[in-house]
């Protein structure tokens, strides 16, 4: 889900900062970003980091988490990103389908 919401939001001209402790993971995410028509259409750069604190920093503003459906690892990432950014607006989103 992380790279279709990165491809969304440079699709509207926003710089984005993919971060993923796997590099693999990280780099194939970066390119399906990159190469997606709606990341070219609207200017927005898609780059990548494993170093959550660092992305975190670079961005600032605001972050969207889209990690697994796992509520310890979900607060693990607000925690990391709140620290680095005390002032940062965080979203989540979900995969799971709501009833």
């Amino acid at each position: 889900m992380g790279r279709g919401i990165a491809a969304v939001l440079a699709s509207g001209g926003l710089d984005v900062t993919l971060c993923d402790v796997e590099p693999g993971t990280l780099e194939e995410a970066g390119r399906r970003a990159v190469r997606s028509r709606a990341a070219a259409a609207g200017g927005g750069e898609v780059s990548g980091s494993a170093d959550l604190a660092r992305a975190a920093r670079a961005r600032g503003i605001s972050w969207w988490e889209a990690v697994a459906e796992d509520l310890a690892v979900k607060q693990e990432v607000f925690a990391a990103v709140s620290a680095a950014t005390p002032d940062a607006v965080l979203a989540t989103n979900t995969s799971v389908a709501c009833r």
